[in-house]
Parts: structure tokens; C-alpha cells; sequence
């Protein structure tokens, strides 16, 4: 065993990553243990099993055993079952519910697109990009909720979306060339998301190309409500701030190198 990475929590079970060394080079499983029981296997195969995504009993991952990246999921004890099956690549699974999402940048021949599926029902949608110029960031899954960045224009400036699981109407929660539009100068990867019931939060990259003080160079996580308002920042600080995540409320979690070092830095309110 080489290292454990990415790793996904839902209520007192948490998954990850192994990472392996084999005799055909590296390898990579879903294992996952409730807190206090014993280690499982939850995904395998050939290739790759990473990047996982649980909420209650149903698990989501990537696979690369096609020889390019696709989405599996399963309900913990039944047989996995892969999910995309176009050309390309699809990245990033979120799980909320019954509902998977996952970020499709495609093949080259598309504009990116996010997908999702009711594995209960059935049921698959997609969110496409209004033209190859405009850019969609992976997907985040709240209880009632997906959101995900968007730039229409693809000028490095964007909004972050939002859209009720299950109905096609798209909102934006902040607006595309606002005063407090998300930005991306392409440096790190597109702007992350992250939503519970009340919140989403995002990470906003400026400086690294732009002529800004040097304190302000690096990502920030900003927050808003689902509900829209104003968004507020929930770091202010040197340094890279980047990977957000939301517990309940306004507690957010984040990985910051304001100290020169990667900290784990959580915080109730901005």
C-alpha cells in the first residue's frame, strides 16, 4: 500500500482511495470502513477505482478499466454498475439521495457537460455548455440541490448555478460579470463547488495573472445562500485556500497554505 487519498464521509462511514503498487504497476480500490468496524473493499477491478463519493448506501466513483474514465455506483452490497457509457472522459462524481452527478469534459468533439442520474428511476439529464467558448466546472450535490460554476463567455469570468434535482430550470446564485463574479485565470482548475441544504460555497482564483497586491494572490472560498443573497467570503489570506467543503449550516472546511504548509483550516462563519 502506497497512500490512502480523496476521501468521502457520510454519517459515521468514510471511503477513500488505496493506492497500490503492483507487479503490473499502480493500481487503486475503493475501501471504506464504518468508524470503529473493519476495512472493506468497496470498488475494484482493473485499472483505477478512485475518487469516490458516498451519501447513506449508495457510492459513486471513477473507473479507467475502458481505458477511459467513466462513473460507476452501487448500493453498498449489490453489484456496481457503470453509468456513462459516451466517449471521453467523466470525472468527479457527487452522490446526494438517489441522485449521481459527475463532471463531463468529453472528447474534444463536445463542450463540457455535467451529467446526472436517479438510480432508482432511471432517469438521466445533462447540463450543457451554451457554446465551446463557455466553460462548466464539476458538479456539487446538496439534498435538493446541484450546483456548478458556469462561465458563458468563457472571458475567465463566471456564475455559479444552481438547479433543483430533478427539474431543468437553471438559477444563478451569483450572477456571470458581476462585482463578485467567481474568477478564473486558468491556473489551478476550474472554480470548486460545494452545497448542503442552505449554503453553497466556491473558490474564486485572481492574482496569479492579474496585476493585485501579493497578499491577495491565490484561491479564496466564498459562501452564498441557496436561497441568493450577497455572496460573502469566508477567507481573506495569502497563500492558496482551495478543495471547500460544507458541513451543516456555515461550517465550512478547506485546504489553505496561507503558512507555506497545507493545513486543514475549518471555520463556522466567514
Amino acid at each position: 500500500m502506497l497512500s490512502d487519498e480523496t476521501p468521502a464521509i457520510s454519517g459515521k462511514r468514510a471511503v477513500w482511495s488505496r493506492i497500490t503498487q503492483g507487479f503490473f504497476g499502480l493500481g487503486s480500490n475503493v475501501v471504506g470502513r464504518k468508524l470503529g468496524g473493519s476495512l472493506k473493499t468497496l470498488a475494484k477491478g482493473p485499472a483505477q477505482q478512485w475518487f469516490p463519493a458516498i451519501d447513506g448506501s449508495l457510492l459513486a466513483w471513477e473507473d479507467t478499466r475502458a481505458g477511459d474514465t467513466n462513473v460507476w455506483a452501487r448500493r453498498l452490497g449489490r453489484t456496481p454498475k457503470r453509468l456513462t457509457t459516451g466517449g471521453g472522459e467523466q470525472w468527479l462524481p457527487d452522490v446526494s439521495g438517489n441522485w449521481v452527478a459527475w463532471w463531463d469534459i468529453g472528447s474534444g468533439r463536445r463542450a463540457e457537460q455535467i451529467g446526472l442520474m436517479n438510480v432508482k428511476t432511471g432517469r438521466k439529464m445533462q447540463i450543457k455548455a451554451s457554446s465551446f467558448q463557455a466553460r462548466l466546472g464539476p458538479p456539487a450535490l446538496g439534498p435538493n440541490h446541484v450546483v456548478w460554476y458556469q462561465d458563458n463567455n468563457g472571458d475567465g469570468r463566471g456564475a455559479i448555478m444552481k438547479m433543483r434535482l430533478g427539474s431543468s430550470t437553471e438559477n444563478a446564485l451569483v450572477a456571470d460579470g458581476g462585482p463578485t463574479s467567481p474568477r478564473w485565470e486558468g491556473v489551478a482548475g476550474l472554480p470548486l463547488v460545494d452545497a448542503n441544504a442552505t449554503y453553497a460555497v466556491y473558490t474564486d482564483e485572481r492574482g496569479y495573472v492579474t496585476d493585485v497586491p501579493t497578499s491577495e494572490v491565490g484561491r479564496d472560498v466564498w459562501m452564498v445562500p441557496l436561497a441568493r443573497g450577497t455572496p460573502i467570503k469566508v477567507t481573506d489570506n495569502r497563500g492558496d485556500q482551495a478543495w471547500p467543503q460544507l458541513g451543516t449550516g456555515r461550517r465550512a472546511i478547506w485546504l489553505d497554505s496561507a503558512m507555506a504548509r497545507t493545513d486543514l483550516v475549518t471555520r463556522i462563519v466567514p
